[in-house]
């Protein structure tokens, strides 16, 4: 009777709230998707073949430019742990505003296996929140899609996005869960770890907030603690990202292409009109006009 049961429930259609509609439980006041019961573990082969094809890369010794820099930043924690700025790279240059979680965990591990390890938990947490929200075939192809397209960070040795994209993923998993104090605690660390994916996370922060205030105004939303709790997780994210910022300035010239910006559009612009989701549509909207400011400036 319980493996009948149990069937039962695996095989119902699994339908995603809607954003911003009321949550019971512990989970009140996030976005749910702790209902998911689709697949014992979404994630695993996803992994798989994050792992494997992290496998091949080590052992094949390919490595990309962005490499060097990393080596050199755990280089310098291990000599002088932590410091404000290196007169090693460029003429010199405030290390802070690049990251200041990453060259820790650089220094322990390396920063191949950070990146790898990074991708891997990115995949996994990536499986486990598509996998709520979308059909079984449509969580699969977008998982192991996913799982595909972050071993770019891997190859070009982007270690700092890749684990500031693993945290930010995390607070994600742990905000629609209604774990509040590991959601800020990762919005933290993804501030700390990448600049880049805190801009990201607060992008979706907006998002969230943006619709649960469009869904208030028409007396579907939710009561004020759940926006505060999006409000708290934004803020999070951006003050540690502007504080260094600011502070630890940094000069430089990285052109945003006319080509990149184009691509982006496009992908957003499908993303907004196939989308279901509210939520979804604003994020895009946002995104794209992040981008177009980001071309301009």
């Amino acid at each position: 009777m319980i493996s009948s049961a149990r069937r039962s429930t695996l095989d119902r259609p699994l339908e995603a709230p809607a954003p911003g509609a009321p949550v019971e439980g512990p989970a009140a006041g996030s976005l749910d998707t702790s209902h998911d019961t689709r697949s014992q573990n979404p994630a695993l082969g996803p992994c798989i073949l994050v792992g494997l094809m992290a496998a091949v890369i080590g052992i094949s010794g390919v490595r990309g430019a962005d490499y060097p820099a990393h080596f050199l930043r755990a280089v310098l924690w291990e000599r002088s742990g932590t410091s404000v700025w290196n007169n090693f790279w460029y003429a010199g240059h405030p290390t802070p505003s690049y990251s200041v979680l990453t060259p820790v965990l650089t220094a322990a591990i390396g920063p191949f296996w950070l990146a790898a390890t990074s991708a891997v938990a990115a995949t996994a947490l990536f499986a486990h929140l598509v996998s709520a929200l979308v059909p079984a075939t449509s969580a699969r192809l977008a998982a192991y899609s996913f799982a595909v397209a972050v071993m770019v960070d891997v190859v070009v040795g982007r270690v700092a996005f890749g684990v500031g994209l693993a945290l930010a993923l995390a607070c994600v998993w742990a905000w629609t869960r209604g774990r509040i104090g590991l959601a800020l605690t990762a919005a933290l660390g993804t501030a700390l770890a990448s600049p880049v994916a805190a801009v990201f996370l607060a992008l979706a922060a907006a998002a969230v907030l943006t619709d649960q205030i469009w869904l208030r105004r028409r007396g579907r939303g939710r009561d004020w603690s759940s926006m505060a709790v999006t409000i708290a997780i934004g803020a999070v994210t951006v003050a540690p990202t502007a504080i260094t910022a600011s502070v630890f300035q940094t000069e430089g010239r990285f052109p945003y292409r006319s080509g990149g910006l184009v691509a982006t559009l496009v992908v957003l612009g499908v993303l907004w009109a196939v989308s279901p989701q509210p939520m979804l549509r604003i994020g895009s909207a946002f995104a794209a006009l992040t981008s177009l400011v980001l071309f301009l400036v």
